[in-house]
């Protein structure tokens, strides 16, 4: 089904990638859309069809609603009013009947029916939803999250937040632009709204966050910021000196087991969005050169983590744990001093087997069953490996073959020193208590 996108006023909205159903087939299809004589009116066509016949719907289509508008009385006695329908181009002249709709409304700068001119918008920059993947509390970064757009990306789309209802929000008080916003504690009891503006004149989305929830009486927040700020005043940085922070942030996937894992925390502790908010807050607080962050969910780091770190002066990547799951390993970096010239993410089970693999090749005995791969001769690794499951039946060596675990490697070169290079390695290796 084709959505049609509320039209601009003066404006024929066209979207070239619709799809329109006839019965058990489905076509590629133009969706148009304006607003005639008070009235939004959409017709869905297919993209194939010569435009003479779209534009003689248009007008046949126009022509009876005009006459349904009619008194009664007069509407059994009138004729259909002859409405005219022309798709003019850039200068003016008519656009060619004969072309196809998918061609035809590209070349096309003005559609006219009788004497209303409208201008043609063919597939106007869109943000269909914006989401904010937390609450709003006093002190915890907010960060827009554009779910789908069209036409556009989001280092385009200007975002604004309202003190005010989504209605009418423009009347509200705008409290910041940017992607990211912190609310302040002079705002609590104040709902917020956030506007999201593609460029163009795009069709903007609207969300409403919320209301700005009271400090809890024991302020997570303005504790942890101490602590990072005592620390940073007792113990500033040498010159040159590289500040790294490691963060296993819990990942949602594994909420069912939290309870076994960490008996004594309550389900208020480790609510997601709450988790993630305080996380974010304390990784800028501490401002280190390099973050390595384990257990990150994939939608929380492409909505919340890179877009807020972003603002924050950080570049960074994701490293996911393996095929299917949804959480893995990002690694963030301050993007002025450094900058990414390599990167590499290594499945730890795929590396092992390719080693004892190599090592079993080498003393001529047979590999363990579906491992394949080669490996430099003599290596030592693959050489303790292999040694380990000959002689100790190792359980750890079973599990590194079974597990998924990767290991997200970055080499981070100093802009202002390029001769000055670093090799990260960020990873999460299995744990389960009694599991070996």
């Amino acid at each position: 089904a084709a959505r049609i996108r509320p039209p601009a006023p003066g404006y024929v909205e066209v979207s070239t990638n619709a799809v329109r159903t006839d019965g058990s087939d489905a076509s590629s299809a133009i969706a148009l859309s304006l607003t005639h004589a008070g009235h939004q009116r959409n017709w869905v066509r297919p993209a194939d069809e010569d435009l003479r016949t779209t534009v003689s719907r248009i007008a046949r289509n126009i022509s009876k609603e005009a006459l349904l508008a009619l008194p009664k009385k007069e509407r059994k006695r009138a004729s259909l009013p002859e409405v005219a329908v022309r798709l003019l181009d850039s200068s003016g002249e008519p656009v060619d009947a004969s072309l196809p709709n998918s061609a035809a409304w590209r070349d096309a700068a003005t559609l006219c029916i009788d004497d209303t001119i409208y201008a043609v918008a063919v597939d106007r920059p869109d943000v269909e939803e914006i989401r904010v993947l937390s609450r709003a509390l006093p002190g915890a970064p907010l960060t827009a999250a554009p779910a789908f757009l069209r036409g556009c990306v989001e280092d385009e789309i200007a975002f604004e937040w309202f003190a005010g209802e989504p209605e009418g929000v423009r009347k509200g008080r705008l409290l910041a632009t940017g992607v990211t916003y912190t609310p302040q504690s002079q705002e609590e009891g104040q709902s917020l709204t956030l506007l999201c503006s593609p460029p163009g004149g795009g069709v903007p989305a609207r969300a409403s966050v919320g209301i700005i929830a009271g400090a809890p009486a024991f302020d997570e927040i303005t504790h942890a910021r101490q602590r990072a700020s005592n620390f940073s005043g007792e113990t500033p940085p040498l010159h040159g000196a590289i500040r790294f922070l490691s963060y296993n942030l819990l990942s949602s996937a594994y909420v069912g087991e939290f309870s076994s894992l960490y008996p004594y925390a309550t389900q208020w502790a480790l609510d997601t969005e709450r988790r993630v908010q305080l996380a974010m807050d304390e990784v800028i607080r501490w401002r280190p050169s390099v973050a390595c962050l384990q257990e990150v969910d994939d939608e929380l780091f492409a909505n919340a983590w890179m877009p807020t770190m972003r603002a924050n002066g950080f570049d960074g990547a994701f490293c996911p744990k393996g095929e299917g799951s949804i959480e893995g390993s990002a690694m963030f970096w301050d993007s002025q001093r450094f900058e990414r010239v390599a990167s590499r993410e290594v499945s730890l089970a795929e590396a092992a087997r390719r080693a004892v693999a190599a090592a079993a090749s080498q003393t001529g005995a047979v590999a363990p069953r579906g491992e394949c791969g080669s490996a430099a001769a003599g290596d030592g690794i693959g050489e303790y490996l292999y040694r380990m499951q000959r002689e100790c039946d190792s359980a750890v060596l079973s599990t590194l073959l079974r597990v998924a675990q990767t290991v997200q490697l970055c080499v981070l070169q100093e802009r202002e020193m390029p001769e000055r290079r670093i090799l990260v390695l960020n990873t999460h290796l299995y744990f389960k208590k009694f599991a070996l």
